[in-house]
């Protein structure tokens, strides 16, 4: 593959650009992301409707108004209101225009490519893009493309659920003060709902006892209606006017009652009140007293916070919001590795993302990554990391030497977490040959090693491999590969290349990376042909036995 170009939230890669005419945009079925995740212990993303319609409106963007040489200072995550084909500024805008129901999206675009599985094979190789792939969170996709402008879409599924369900386990509960104390409305319409016998009000008998005690108004209005001859003083001595009618009450009958401990006669209340509830109840003060201060201080188990990510402003209380989260997690394995154990078809080589993880370097060989789970995971320290070669001639794994590790503390763009790890081999890897590497780690205090194995692209081609400078070679087979490993002479030794022949024979080239190009000859003549490069190498190439092609040109 040429090197192209990767943006990210995530990625694009251009090479040429394209008119806007002929624009065939469709959605499209990215296996190769789908095969990656399940191979790493990830759940495959389902099918998201409304992504891809996000990601085919993206991708007809793009293609109007993104040119294919990368040329443009705008990222390709982002679109420009008033263009053509504009449909949100960014991915969460442009997600929720065509209905999905939350902004929680991530994104991933690669430009250029041939095919999808180039485009996600791409992706994969550049480490943050990489890393959206295989975020533990994502669990659906939508992904389209318009003429080589590859867009996928990732969201979450549950978050989706409960933005379009609206459950009130997720809602923000409403508060109500209990003198101090919090209640939730639901409790609290439950409350106003059954109030017991002890919380109705019901005033005392207005004349208060010379002890302070309180009488039941029943009660004295059934002695006031027809008074007991022993309440009634007959004769001089004290009496009240309790009944207010000029009836003389016994002051000693009175006092009498008012020491009794009879529930029926004493007023079992203090005579103040709450008003609560709605419709407006008056309770007794001394019963809603008793309530409030039974409660728990945890009886409402919220901050008060919620998250607003929801289209249509449902807002979900932070609580909820994370038991969503930590329900996705608790279902993902503890750790991804990538490549992960017995993953083959691994491209030998990264050239370059937006942003760029190795800015100082032209490339690197194909990065090595492990991440953890953080619903599982607390805290890691790597202690060591080594990645072999398998040698055919000896075999004998063979140390891979220059490695250049990155994490939280050393990414120069920010991106990493505590929790997320890689390792780009300095020198890009060799085609169609098989590696194996081990990390070495302290997972929350404990030893920990994590190792795979995993083989690079056979190109199913005879590969031939050529040094720098004018020189011949002799191959034997009519369709085969040519490589050159780089140097510092030239990082991109096959970028561009043209071929000389002679008319007996065609020759036609296919550059797969910039150090790699497919060659394939027909015709039959056995003229030798000259492969230039762009620093005006040159390589003759004879594809006939030497007693011919000799004898042919002596």
């Amino acid at each position: 593959m040429i090197p192209k170009f990767l943006f990210s939230h995530l990625s694009v890669l251009c090479l040429g650009f394209l008119s806007a005419a002929h624009l065939m945009a469709a959605p499209i079925t990215a296996n190769q992301v789908n095969v990656a995740r399940v191979a790493a212990g990830l759940p495959a993303l389902a099918h998201s409707p409304a992504l891809t319609k996000a990601a085919d409106a993206h991708a007809h963007y793009l293609a109007r108004n993104l040119p294919m040489n990368g040329s443009s200072q705008v990222s390709a995550h982002e679109e420009q209101s008033g263009a053509v084909g504009y449909s949100g500024e960014f991915a969460p805008e442009r997600a929720q225009a065509f209905a999905y129901p939350h902004g929680q999206v991530l994104e991933n675009i690669s430009i250029g490519n041939e095919s999808v599985d180039d485009s996600a094979g791409d992706l994969m190789s550049a480490i943050y893009h990489r890393f959206a792939f295989l975020d533990f969170d994502i669990d659906e996709m939508g992904a389209a493309a318009t003429q080589q402008r590859y867009v996928y879409e990732l969201g979450i599924q549950n978050l989706a659920q409960t933005c379009s369900n609206q459950a009130g386990a997720a809602s923000l509960t409403q508060k109500y003060d209990c003198l101090g104390k919090v209640i939730s409305k639901a409790n609290y319409q439950q409350l106003c709902t059954d109030l017991p016998d002890a919380a109705q009000f019901s005033p005392p008998y207005q004349n208060r006892c010379e002890n302070g005690a309180l009488l039941n108004a029943p009660y004295m209005q059934s002695v006031c209606q027809s008074p007991p001859s022993e309440a009634i003083l007959k004769g001089a001595g004290r009496y009240f006017d309790a009944c207010g009618d000029g009836t003389r009450i016994s002051a000693k009958w009175f006092n009498q009652q008012c020491e009794s401990n009879r529930e029926d006669i004493i007023y079992q209340h203090t005579g103040a009140t709450y008003k609560i509830c709605s419709p407006e109840r008056e309770v007794n003060a001394d019963w809603y007293e008793g309530y409030c201060a039974s409660l728990p201080l945890d009886s409402v188990q919220e901050s008060g916070r919620y998250y607003n990510v929801c289209a249509n402003g449902f807002k979900i209380k932070s609580e909820y919001y994370a038991a969503l989260g930590a329900q996705r997690l608790a279902m993902r394995p503890e750790v991804v590795l990538w490549p992960a154990n017995e993953v083959a078809g691994i491209s030998p080589v990264f050239y370059d993302e937006d942003p760029h993880p190795t800015p100082d370097l032209p490339m690197t060989g194909y990065p090595i990554s492990i991440q953890f789970n953080p619903h599982k995971v607390s805290s890691v320290a790597i202690m060591g990391f080594q990645l072999e070669h398998f040698e055919p001639q000896s075999q004998q794994w063979q140390a891979v030497t220059g490695i250049r590790a990155i994490n939280e503390l050393n990414d120069v763009q920010k991106k990493f977490s505590a929790l997320q790890f890689a390792w780009f081999p300095l020198h890009r890897l060799q085609w169609n040959s098989q590696y194996h590497y081990r990390i070495d780690a302290l997972v929350d205090g404990g030893f920990r090693q994590f190792s795979a194995t995993f083989k690079t692209v056979d190109l199913n081609l005879p590969l031939y491999e050529v040094q720098g400078g004018i020189e011949e070679l002799e191959v034997s087979a009519k369709h085969f590969v040519l490589y050159r490993q780089p140097d510092a002479y030239d990082t991109f030794p096959f970028r561009d290349v043209n071929l000389q022949y002679k008319s007996n024979a065609r020759v036609a080239a296919k550059v797969i990376d910039s150090s790699t190009v497919e060659l394939e000859i027909s015709g039959r003549g056995c003229s030798p042909f000259y492969l230039n490069t762009r620093l005006n190498e040159g390589l003759k190439v004879h594809h006939c036995p030497k007693n011919i092609w000799r004898d042919v040109f002596q």
